[in-house]
């Protein structure tokens, strides 16, 4: 400590790193305010961890769109194996009835098979067309196959 003489007031003992002496002090000053200052903090946070949380929603929604999808093309597929059981529909047609309930005719191949007493249909269709974001197309999933059967009823 040294004694820092004051005018026109009592002498007091500072520090010598706390003496308001010129404009270098006031920058001190600024640079320890703005060390100990957490403003923003919250953002650097929000930058690292927000790509993240939008990945794992971006999944979530393709994901989710695929499995509805799937689950229509699966219950489309069963009406049109209990139409061909019962012969409300020809073998020929299915690609028509497919194209009708909004399925494009060069995203899928359906074939019709009858082993024995039963209707076979198998529907191959390109998975970028059943998903949003293509993010299973990219990790490799190309076609997906659905197959339906039921017993011939002619």
């Amino acid at each position: 400590y040294e004694m820092v003489p004051v005018t026109g007031v009592q002498t007091c003992a500072l520090p010598i790193s706390r003496r308001a002496t010129t404009g270098s002090s006031r920058l001190g000053r600024h640079l320890r305010r703005w060390k100990r200052d957490e403003t923003g903090s919250l953002t650097i946070e929000y930058c690292l961890w927000m790509p993240v949380f939008l990945a794992i929603i971006v999944i979530v929604l393709d994901t989710s769109i695929l499995f509805a999808k799937h689950t229509s093309l699966m219950k489309l597929t069963s009406s049109i194996t209990r139409q061909l059981s019962v012969g409300s529909l020809n073998d020929g047609d299915v690609t028509n009835y497919m194209v009708a309930e909004g399925y494009d005719a060069d995203d899928f191949t359906a074939t019709v098979t009858r082993p024995g007493s039963e209707v076979r249909l198998a529907v191959e269709i390109e998975v970028s067309s059943l998903e949003a974001a293509g993010l299973y197309s990219r990790l490799g999933l190309q076609k997906l196959t659905v197959e339906a059967v039921q017993r011939d009823e002619l």
